[in-house]
């Protein structure tokens, strides 16, 4: 029969921090432990395996969470194991979510800057490439600069085109 930690308390597990550095079990739900590092600090961690390996997963740091909002993290780190789901996995997809969608989100002003650096070789002269600056800066990046470009609509680029589309018709042409 595996071996089962004592339930500490709140008080205990404060006491704990001032020991040696190491790894104590304080019980509560299986695998659950406080890690001391060397320089004092503590952090939450669930010791568990997740299929055929034993993985530790950081459930946060001590004092900021605590002891009861540690085994409530394990509990529910643990009925997703159950349910056949990698917390850690899990996590790292939503990590990776969420950096894919503010790679979505560049800004007109970013992703226009990006192309005049890339189409810089092949305008004919370093004048040229300055005046694609220039009536970007003058008529676009005041609309639509800030804006995410997949937020950009029909009715931004008339709102830029518009007031300079018979008097400028070369320049209007080229913006668009």
């Amino acid at each position: 029969m595996p071996k089962v930690a004592k339930e500490l308390s709140a008080v205990a597990v404060r006491e704990l921090m001032r020991q040696a550095p190491g790894f104590y079990a304080v019980g509560g739900v299986a695998g659950l432990g406080l890690r001391v590092t060397d320089n004092g600090a503590g952090c939450w961690i669930l010791r568990t395996k997740v299929g055929k390996r034993r993985r530790d997963f950081g459930l946060g740091g001590f004092p900021t969470v605590t002891l009861e909002g540690a085994r409530t993290r394990a509990r529910e780190a643990r009925e997703q194991i159950r349910g056949g789901t990698d917390p850690a996995e899990q996590r790292k997809a939503t990590r990776d979510a969420i950096r894919a969608a503010e790679g979505k989100r560049v800004t007109f002003r970013e992703a226009a800057g990006q192309f005049i650096k890339r189409k810089r070789s092949e305008f004919r002269n370093e004048k040229h490439a300055a005046q694609w600056q220039t009536t970007l800066e003058t008529y676009a990046y005041p609309v639509i600069g800030a804006l995410p470009v997949d937020a950009i609509e029909l009715a931004h680029i008339k709102r830029i085109l518009d007031p300079i589309w018979t008097e400028k018709t070369e320049t209007a042409t080229r913006l668009r």
